[in-house]
């Protein structure tokens, strides 16, 4: 949907609706835009969240979704995700991005080591701090064991 085909007068920002039903929110310069919540939300399914005309969603939620299930994670109008998939399709095809540029199945797997390396090791960390600082429990085998045919 594309604000220039939809048949509306703009009246300044805020809610408007089209004739299929479909929500949208524009800001004062007629651009897609609304905080805190989807900026385009289509009547069958899908929503699309837009920072001044921009896909956009902080943290990690996807901005574009649809009907069909098929994900996109933006930010500043780029595909992007850090360590997961920028792109994932309904039918279980992914795609890794990187401040709009795809990356080739070597890039994925140099992104996701040096990803996943940094949290792995900071998760080992805690790990390790909290077992040296928690007592283990001792366990001890059954003294006798039966078993039957």
């Amino acid at each position: 949907m594309m604000k220039d085909d939809m048949d509306f007068r703009f009246r300044g920002a805020g809610n408007y609706a089209d004739v299929f039903n479909n929500a949208f929110w524009l800001d004062e310069n007629q651009e897609y835009h609304r905080d805190g919540a989807a900026a385009i939300k289509y009547a069958e399914g899908g929503e699309v969240w837009m920072q001044h005309g921009k896909p956009h969603r902080d943290g990690d939620e996807p901005a574009v979704t649809d009907a069909e299930g098929s994900k996109g994670w933006y930010k500043d109008g780029q595909f992007h995700r850090l360590g997961k998939p920028a792109v994932m399709n309904s039918d279980g095809t992914t795609e890794y991005w990187i401040e709009g540029k795809q990356l080739n199945p070597r890039e994925i797997e140099d992104h996701l080591r040096r990803y996943k390396s940094d949290e792995d090791i900071q998760r080992g960390f805690a790990v390790a701090e909290a077992l040296r600082h928690s007592p283990h429990p001792k366990v001890t085998a059954p003294k006798t064991a039966s078993f039957s045919r």
